[in-house]
């Protein structure tokens, strides 16, 4: 497997492929995982936008450093691959209408992760309802006050270009419409973020484990 220098951080969750199946986690080829705890399939690439945009053009793929975030703040971090929240809507819905409309891998109901009540899911770095947080929590069985560098490869080697920042959920936030619900693999906080945000990538998830 090729390392991408820029994320030399996240070496340990990209380590070379050494088991198809895990307890709750199956390698079903394809570039595609399920997660029979939560009856999902997650794409392996967790940052796909990066390379493959669908014909969508504001995607930052350029690796410079100049997302804002939502109070209109320059950040200084490596950004291909992020996006705001409607651009990740549009992103998805590409990505279903690729292929001539049979989708990514073969599916045209891709999706962005969610929580399960927009109104009262927890909120703060303690939270394992939303998917993504399930995912790090209760499979990678991480540790809620652990580093992201700690994960070791039988937790985590299935998936590739796991990014160091948060991503974007497909939930909006109840209290707030023009806010939505992120996860932050660096320190596993679900918390909201305006949806006008540039500094957040997409994981794309579908129900369901049937193949094309």
């Amino acid at each position: 497997m090729r390392l991408n220098t820029n994320f030399l951080p996240l070496m340990a969750l990209m380590l070379s492929l050494t088991s198809t199946t895990w307890a709750e986690l199956h390698d079903l080829e394809n570039g595609i995982i399920y997660d029979d705890d939560q009856n999902i399939t997650w794409l392996k690439n967790a940052n796909l936008p990066a390379s493959e945009q669908f014909g969508i053009s504001t995607i930052i793929d350029d690796g410079t450093r100049h997302s804002l975030n939502g109070y209109g703040i320059r950040m200084d971090e490596n950004n291909k691959g992020r996006m705001n929240w409607q651009t990740a809507l549009d992103w998805i819905k590409a990505m279903n209408a690729s292929n001539d409309g049979k989708g990514y891998k073969g599916f045209n109901d891709w999706r962005l992760w969610t929580v399960p009540d927009a109104a009262k899911s927890c909120y703060g770095k303690k939270c394992t309802d939303g998917e993504l947080a399930h995912l790090f929590f209760k499979t990678f069985k991480v540790k809620q006050d652990s580093s992201i560098l700690n994960l070791s490869s039988s937790e985590s080697d299935l998936f590739t270009n796991v990014q160091s920042g948060g991503y974007w959920s497909g939930t909006t936030y109840s209290h707030l419409n023009n806010s939505a619900w992120t996860f932050y693999t660096t320190d596993r906080r679900q918390v909201r973020n305006s949806k006008q945000s540039t500094q957040f990538y997409v994981w794309a998830v579908r129900s369901g484990e049937n193949k094309p």
